[in-house]
């Protein structure tokens, strides 16, 4: 060690694991304080509480960061959802233009049962295949 070197700077590296020029003056000083503490005999309790209040301290802030990862994902998933929704949408009308070609096939001829569930507006869709989902369920009670 030179005579320009810091001993509580390289004491708090060696402490808190980081590099001696990325040292803050606060963990300098919880260095300081805990060397002078072992130096002049300082009860144990003294740097339990230094070690406690650091542990807190860490903990809020990785805390923070998890709150702020979380609240990323959150919205990342909502877009991913959103995108997902646009994509199946063809997929459901298919399908509910199928559901409404089998149950007009049971009655009209098979041109006009593909005829009307191919030009049937989609806005009406839902509504049909629900009322006929809700009569199914009433006549199964």
């Amino acid at each position: 060690m030179t005579e320009n070197e810091d001993i509580y700077k390289i004491t708090a590296s060696k402490i808190y694991g980081v590099p001696v020029e990325e040292v803050t003056e606060e963990q300098r000083q919880k260095a300081k304080a805990i060397s002078f503490g072992y130096l002049y005999q300082s009860l144990p309790e003294d740097a339990i509480q230094i070690a406690r209040d650091e542990l807190i301290n860490t903990l809020s802030k990785m805390t923070g960061a998890m709150e702020r990862a979380n609240e990323a994902m959150f919205q990342h998933f909502a877009e991913w959802f959103e995108e997902l929704i646009e994509l199946i949408k063809p997929i459901v009308i298919i399908f509910q233009r199928a559901y409404l070609y089998s149950q007009l096939s049971k009655y009209l001829p098979d041109k006009l049962a593909i005829f009307i569930s191919e030009k049937c507006p989609v806005r009406w869709l839902p509504t049909i295949t629900e009322k006929r989902v809700h009569s199914l369920q009433e006549e199964l009670e």
